[in-house]
């Protein structure tokens, strides 16, 4: 497991699918510098800027609690999936039994 915040952060955005910390940023709608800072906090911060919290459990589709407080005891690649951030928008195809 990993005991530093920011490395698990990178392992988890990197796991659902991010490549860079700039488009990670720019989808939580906040600078690179802010999530660069966050790659090297070995604690989650205090306080996050309004939303910014719930934002980044949506990107990494995860829950905050997971992400917050027990992310030293759950390996990022293992934490628990939540949907995708658009997989409320789309429909399903699976057929409907008769």
């Amino acid at each position: 497991m990993l005991n530093h915040w920011g490395h698990w952060l990178k392992s988890r955005m990197l796991y659902v699918g991010f490549r860079r910390q700039k488009t990670l940023a720019h989808n939580l709608g906040c600078t690179y510098e802010q999530v660069s800072r966050w790659m090297t906090m070995e604690k989650p911060p205090e306080r996050m800027r309004r939303g910014l919290d719930a934002a980044l459990c949506r990107e990494l589709r995860t829950d905050a609690l997971t992400l917050f407080t027990n992310f030293s005891n759950v390996s990022p690649f293992t934490a628990p999936v939540l949907n995708a951030p658009d997989a409320s928008q789309s429909t399903s195809m699976a057929p409907v039994a008769a």
